[in-house]
């Protein structure tokens, strides 16, 4: 035994091996620490910046590096805010961004790109340098639309953005590019290049905006059964903190004003016109359109979905047995994916569309011999019928119905409208138009503490 050394027994060793266990567990967890998760980082793509951040743009507070969804957030658990965009959402985990505007979107409104315009078709790139908010960003519309499942590109600097863009921007893969003056400065592409200033406006009714999730009803009248449950099976109550601690907060209601985005509306509308649809046989199409229960529809006596719907009309074709003809309608729409009744002389098939609504805009109101004219000149030469009856605007007209559909997202652009209804029969589609208007929507407000 060397000088100084010390002999430890077993009862000492135990000693010192529990002082070190307790030093290690006063460090790792402790007081306020304990069950803290260190939060997952995002799945940002390779070398690039954190997404969800905020910059000015146009004289808008805009959210940037967004990741865009085909499906909607869950009910109850998920981020606090989220918005909708031309059948695509994101989200953010911060209740800030609630009022502001999906930078992507408000670029796209302010220049026009239209996913119903065949001038939009492909991929358009669009790249931003804005060095005095750090502002290196780019994202990639297809056919106008966002990407689902894809982050838009937030980079570090000016160099790694034009990096980017130079390797992306191939002929065969990318139809258009928009971009910053600096950037198309920089970058040698052979595909078509626009310059992308920021002093172009967008239209403030046409761009979506982050707003606070709400509790469906049901998930309210049963949120202390479903935090029980997930006391018993998991802890997730911690995740779903904000919505249930809504219930202890809730105050007052307020009527706010919501309105229809016809350029959705139309959208959804016309996807669903395109797919097929059962024709029983001895009966003969009368009509097809869309409605909402808030339209007048001559064709259609109700509106089967929260919502609106999509529908086809049929009629009895001459010379056929009604008994038999009816019999063979029933037994080919059993599996008919919507529905769908059966009379004497008529069928009616309906398939659910999609209706958002979104905060009506603080625009100028519609002035009715304004909207007239605007609906006269946008549609001179295509053969229509425009006729005026009782303060609304009864259109008829011969085109295809995505010529329509593109020419009166034109016309809500420069004259907010709504639509009383669109139908097209054998005379051609009808369509009647009105002034915007807006539903006013009972919404829950926290009590003041």
């Amino acid at each position: 035994m060397t000088p100084g050394s010390e002999t430890l027994t077993k009862a000492d060793t135990s000693e010192a091996g529990k002082s070190r266990l307790g030093t290690f567990f006063r460090k790792r967890f402790r007081p306020g620490r304990r069950g803290r998760k260190r939060p997952r980082p995002a799945a940002v793509e390779p070398g690039l910046a954190q997404p969800g951040r905020v910059c000015g743009w146009a004289g808008w507070n805009a959210v940037f590096g967004l990741r865009w969804q085909s499906k909607g957030p869950p009910p109850i658990s998920g981020p606090p805010v989220a918005v909708r965009w031309r059948g695509v959402y994101a989200t953010s985990a911060e209740r800030q961004h609630a009022g502001m505007v999906p930078l992507a979107a408000l670029i796209a409104d302010s220049l026009g790109i239209n996913p119903l315009q065949s001038e939009w078709q492909g991929a358009t790139v669009i790249a931003v340098a804005k060095s005095s908010e750090s502002l290196y960003w780019a994202a990639i519309l297809a056919d106008g639309e966002p990407l689902p499942g894809r982050h838009e590109m937030s980079f570090r600097d000016v160099d790694a953005l034009n990096a980017w863009v130079q390797t992306e921007c191939r002929p065969g893969e990318v139809a258009r590019l928009y971009a910053s003056r600096g950037v198309l400065r920089d970058v040698q592409v052979t595909v078509e290049s626009w310059q992308l200033d920021e002093e172009d406006a967008a239209n403030p009714e046409l761009v979506p905006v982050f707003e606070v999730r709400a509790m469906p009803r049901l998930a309210r009248a049963t949120g202390g059964l479903a935090a029980l449950g997930m006391v018993l099976f998991g802890g997730w109550t911690a995740a779903d903190e904000f919505y249930f601690s809504r219930l202890n907060r809730e105050g007052e209601t307020r009527m706010v004003a919501f309105e229809t985005p016809i350029d959705l509306f139309l959208a959804n509308c016309h996807e669903e016109l395109r797919k097929p649809w059962p024709v029983p046989p001895g009966w003969q199409t009368e009509s097809s359109g869309c409605t909402t229960s808030s339209m007048d529809d001559p064709h259609v006596l109700q509106v089967p979905f929260a919502g609106g719907s999509a529908y086809r009309m049929f009629s009895l074709a001459a010379g056929h047995d009604g008994t038999l003809a009816r019999a063979a309608a029933k037994q080919l729409l059993a599996g008919f994916d919507g529905w769908w009744s059966v009379d004497d002389q008529a069928i009616l098939l309906q398939r659910p569309v999609d209706v958002p609504l979104r905060p009506a805009g603080a625009g100028q109101p519609t002035v009715f011999e304004e909207l007239r004219v605007e609906t006269e000149g946008i549609f001179l030469g295509l053969g229509a019928e425009i006729v005026i009856e009782n303060d609304t605007i009864v259109l008829t007209s011969s085109a295809s119905v995505p010529t329509v559909v593109r020419l009166l997202v034109e016309l809500h652009r420069r004259q907010p409208i709504s639509l009383n209804r669109f139908t097209r029969s054998r005379e051609g589609l009808q369509v009647v138009l009105l002034p915007r208007q807006t539903i006013m929507v009972a919404e829950s407000q926290p009590a003041s503490s």
